[in-house]
């Protein structure tokens, strides 16, 4: 069916990577052209949304628009989750259509369902559906969905990638109803999780995830990109995943370690709850359930990220260009902890390698400056300038604990192997959502290494920096 918001869609989307010029199509874009199809894309999406428009093309061009987003689009979040709220009203199997019709309405319905996951689990402050709503996608066995008619190689990493999400969706949710003694166990469960959804996804990639006899040997790379490109998406998926899970636990028992009266289970009624600062003195954070597994989830993030050639990070969606930026503020975060270091030397100088090798490798994959990853190097380079501002000797602190030790899952962590590397979201190491009390004497003005420290526990313990969680009455105020 013709449909002119989607046409537009994919014009605006080509453009960001690509012109025509005598005849051939070169990697420079045109700039002004790009503008012009933005606005035309913008346009037609506020018109489609007026006109109530629920054909299957117009939810596949706000896939797309959500998918390769300007850096000044703060609304395609809203209309992907608006376009996913209508197609799940949908009947998927309705008869009358022809099965290539059929699979392209599920093809997009599985889309949007994974960008509607992941955007509500690391953006959004509620997702498009109910948070109670944690069915899997209709698909039926993954195994059928593999071997229809006209499904495409690269349905297998869609499938692949829904199924971390409903996993990832799971655990989030677990971690929030369970009472803290059960953290530990949810990182085990997390663990087990991944273990057998790894497992499945790599023998199907050696089985029915390859492509089939009767696939066209002419298939476009993008239509079949191979096992080596999927494998590694597998293992950025993995990364992201372990980070997102496991900081979810981590703060949930940081928090319990610095204010030990709250039940975050059962929230107090009362308009604020005490944080005893100091406590960041005498609390054994190395001990805490879920930072070792975050720490190896930011590291993996960050070192696969740096697996893919320059040319294929800077197509790459907005979803995984974000997990970079993501993972490299948590390292921050982890590196300004007050006290006396909660990790040790081996992973300080590790976690500044890491973070400064992917600003370097987003920043060599900008072709134009109105790439996406122009945007996300420019919040890199702006971690990489802090780390290099900070007096080293702040972060040269004692070391309590050291990682590089530290046995995660089968393999231990190679926290001297620099020849890795990093990755995706945030919005500045700056206050957020916390009182702190006026005659807090290590927050004096012209400290400003110790208010580094304080501003990065504070984000630690924002529920809304990384982590979907419900708001607390009232403000949280901080003693020490």
């Amino acid at each position: 069916m013709r449909n002119s918001f989607l046409f537009a869609s994919i014009l605006f989307c080509s453009s960001k990577f690509a012109n025509f010029i005598d005849g051939k199509i070169v990697s420079t874009p045109d700039l002004f052209l790009q503008s012009r199809l933005c606005s035309l894309a913008r346009n037609l999406a506020i018109k489609a949304i007026a006109e109530g428009s629920r054909s299957i093309e117009t939810l596949q061009a706000f896939y797309l628009l959500v998918c390769w987003k300007d850096a000044d689009d703060d609304v395609s979040y809203l209309h992907s989750g608006y376009a996913f709220r209508i197609l799940h009203d949908l009947d998927l199997e309705e008869g009358g259509i022809d099965g290539r019709r059929m699979t392209r309405q599920k093809r997009t319905w599985l889309a949007l369902f994974r960008q509607n996951r992941q955007q509500s689990l690391f953006f959004l402050r509620r997702g498009s559906l109910n948070q109670g709503d944690q069915e899997t996608p209709p698909l039926g066995d993954l195994n059928v969905w593999l071997r229809m008619p006209y499904a495409l190689p690269l349905d297998f990493a869609a499938c692949c990638s829904a199924d971390l999400r409903c996993i990832q969706y799971r655990l989030r949710h677990l971690v929030q109803r369970k009472s803290l003694d059960m953290l530990p166990c949810l990182v085990e469960l997390m663990d087990a999780d991944l273990r057998s959804w790894r497992f499945k996804w790599l023998n199907q990639l050696e089985g029915e995830g390859r492509q089939r006899p009767e696939d066209s040997p002419n298939l476009k790379q993008f239509l079949s990109p191979g096992s080596h490109h999927i494998t590694t998406l597998i293992n950025v998926w993995e990364s992201g995943v372990r980070l997102n899970v496991a900081s979810s636990i981590f703060r949930q028992a940081l928090m319990a370690s610095l204010s030990p009266s709250v039940d975050l289970n059962n929230p107090p009624a009362s308009s604020t709850m005490e944080l005893d600062l100091s406590t960041t003195q005498e609390v054994s954070l190395q001990n805490l359930p879920g930072l070792t597994s975050s720490v190896e989830g930011a590291f993996g993030t960050l070192r696969h990220l740096m697996n893919f050639p320059l040319g294929d990070l800077r197509l790459a969606p907005d979803a995984v260009l974000l997990l970079a930026p993501n993972a490299a503020l948590f390292l921050c975060l982890l590196l300004c902890l007050p006290g006396n270091g909660i990790i040790g030397e081996a992973f300080q100088k590790t976690a500044v390698d890491l973070i400064r090798a992917i600003a370097r490798h987003i920043g060599q994959s900008i072709q134009s400056p109105q790439d996406t990853v122009a945007l996300h190097s420019a919040y890199l380079e702006s971690l990489v300038e802090l780390l290099n501002s900070t007096d080293q000797q702040e972060l040269q602190m004692e070391p309590a604990f050291d990682m590089a030790n530290a046995s995660v899952g089968a393999a231990e962590l190679e926290f001297n192997d620099v020849s890795s590397q990093p990755s995706e979201l945030a919005e500045g190491i700056s206050m957020h959502n916390y009182n702190v009390a006026q005659n807090d004497a290590l927050l004096t003005a012209g400290d400003f290494s110790q208010n580094l420290h304080m501003q990065s526990l504070f984000n630690l313990l924002d529920s809304h920096l990384f982590w979907e969680m419900a708001s607390m009455p009232g403000d949280a105020n901080f003693s020490s």
